[in-house]
């Protein structure tokens, strides 16, 4: 992936976009599943993007233009099962929202993910739901 993230880097330019290639899940610690490498990721993004916000001074996510997600293959899978598990955590939820009414509801759930763009490369997604 060190190509793709020189080419990303190039095309948006290092100061426009940080790239974060994720090596929790390389080698022999595929073997303990989607679960426990997903999960490893998940903390990798976290401890990620808490320290990315305190350096650029941003309040929350919500801030940032946009939040992707590249993986090749079972990182693909991997990307899947921690955007999941984010939103299950309120990652994605915004700050500023408020829930009273069912047509609120609908517009923050499409403001919620308004920055959130997801790609697997050669990934596997077979009878996923």
């Amino acid at each position: 992936m060190c190509a793709l993230q020189d080419v990303i880097e190039k095309q948006l330019g290092k100061e426009n976009c940080h790239v974060l290639n994720v090596d929790v899940n390389e080698g022999k610690k595929t073997l303990d599943g989607i679960i426990t490498g997903g999960d490893r990721l998940v903390q990798k993004i976290l401890v990620e993007v808490e320290a990315f916000l305190e350096l650029n001074d941003y309040a929350d996510w919500n801030e940032l233009p946009y939040f992707s997600f590249i993986g090749y293959s079972l990182g693909g899978i991997y990307g899947r099962y921690a955007i999941a598990q984010l939103d299950v955590c309120g990652f994605f939820d915004s700050q500023d929202s408020d829930d009273s009414e069912d047509e609120e509801k609908s517009e923050h759930v499409e403001d919620e993910y308004r920055h959130l763009f997801e790609c697997g490369i050669s990934t596997q997604y077979n009878n996923v739901k």
